[in-house]
């Protein structure tokens, strides 16, 4: 490989200036030359710079490039930036880096001057709108990156998505809801089957032999077996159409999301299909869900004014969406009913959440007299019945909201 330092070019009538480059080295080194970049002996010697560089390579063994690489991902001033390997690649280079370096200086500039030409299109509000916008903005301003899948052990499916865990930021979020969240949004579309995992029908263990689960004891033909499909991911025609326009909530989500940030009926209840699915194979997660319904919302709605109650209602929601965290989930089954899909929240934090929810009608109950709100929450798992699924489940919800 070239220096990746140069001069101003003259591509096509347009002026490209080199690019800032850090190189981050330590122990037997490549042959790449690499006199005209910055170097680090660590990441965090890096991360202590006053310096913001437009691309970084990592002259590392794979394994200490992939850890190199998920700390730089999970920091704010690298998580969408070039990062190329110059050595060997392992898995996790694949998932988080961007391949080998480009073959000379001239290449270089020109990949970091087309980031920089996608990232202008960005406002930082956007980039940071919600954990779905951080994942379409890296597949993106990367242009040929993918969401990769990597086997690993210590998850229910077996495998993981690195690139999903790093920008999660330490929240606990659900990849493949994510993934299917934005896979009906017509953003992102399969790429490649990565593999079939096969589970037992009767307990949900993958520890299989012959067909016989060692886990429960129990035999199976081949074809009773639960069968999960893995694939890796990748921006669509209309993901990259969205993500050109400024990757705006209103925009990028439209189909998911109305403008009080709800996602829609059938993602809420996919989400809980799939905790459900879960906490049946292996107790876990802890999980709750909150019903809420506006008893007598048509009768307020024609004694205040209909456009009136309507924009006061809607405030009310807003302020509703407001108080959840990142990885919960909100949606509108109709005019007068919401629900609240709440990961990693047990009984004494329902109790909270209705707490909190139910003194949102306080400062409505002036402009809104008589306007009556209904709660309900099951929390996993002590509320929950055998082979109950998403729609069973809010049924029994709602019809306690009556």
């Amino acid at each position: 490989m070239g220096v990746y330092f140069s001069p101003c070019y003259e591509i096509k009538g347009v002026r490209i200036c080199a690019p800032r480059v850090a190189v981050i080295e330590f122990g037997p080194q490549s042959a790449s030359d690499k006199s005209s970049a910055d170097s680090y002996d660590s990441v965090d010697g890096l991360l202590a710079a006053s310096a913001v560089y437009d691309a970084l390579v990592l002259d590392l063994p794979a394994s200490q490039a992939g850890q190199s690489l998920r700390l730089l991902r999970a920091h704010p001033a690298y998580r969408y930036t070039y990062i190329y390997c110059a050595r060997d690649q392992d898995g996790w280079c694949d998932a988080l880096g961007d391949g080998a370096p480009p073959k000379d200086s001239q290449a270089l500039a020109c990949a970091v001057q087309g980031w920089k030409d996608r990232y202008a299109t960005l406002s930082p509000e956007s980039l940071e709108n919600s954990y779905e916008t951080r994942v379409l903005a890296w597949l993106w301003l990367g242009g040929a990156r993918r969401i990769l899948a990597l086997q690993d052990a210590s998850k229910a499916d077996f495998y993981a998505y690195p690139l999903l865990d790093t920008l999660a930021e330490g929240k606990t979020f659900d990849a493949l809801s994510t993934l299917q969240l934005l896979g009906q949004g017509g953003w992102l579309g399969r790429a490649a089957l990565v593999d079939r995992v096969r589970f037992c029908a009767r307990c949900g263990s993958r520890r299989l032999s012959q067909v016989r689960c060692l886990q429960c004891d129990s035999r199976h033909e081949q074809n009773e077996l639960r069968v999960q499909e893995i694939y890796s991911y990748q921006l669509t025609e209309a993901g990259y159409m969205r993500c050109s326009q400024g990757l705006h909530m209103e925009l990028a989500f439209s189909a998911n999301f109305d403008v009080q940030g709800l996602i829609g009926e059938e993602a809420f209840r996919y989400s809980l299909d799939w905790l459900l699915d879960m906490h049946r194979r292996y107790g876990e997660p802890v999980f709750s869900l909150v019903g809420l319904r506006f008893v007598n919302l048509q009768q307020v709605l024609e004694a205040s004014g209909e456009q009136q109650g309507r924009v006061l209602v809607d405030s009310l929601i807003e302020r509703l969406v407001d108080i959840i965290r990142e990885p919960d989930r909100c949606a509108r089954s109709g005019e007068d009913m919401l629900w609240l899909l709440l990961p990693n929240t047990n009984k004494q934090g329902l109790a909270k959440v209705v707490q909190r929810l139910a003194g949102l009608m306080d400062p409505f109950k002036e402009s809104m007299p008589g306007l009556e709100m209904r709660l309900k929450g099951i929390a996993a798992p002590l509320d929950l019945r055998i082979d109950e699924d998403a729609g069973l489940l809010m049924t029994r919800v709602g019809s306690g909201l009556r």
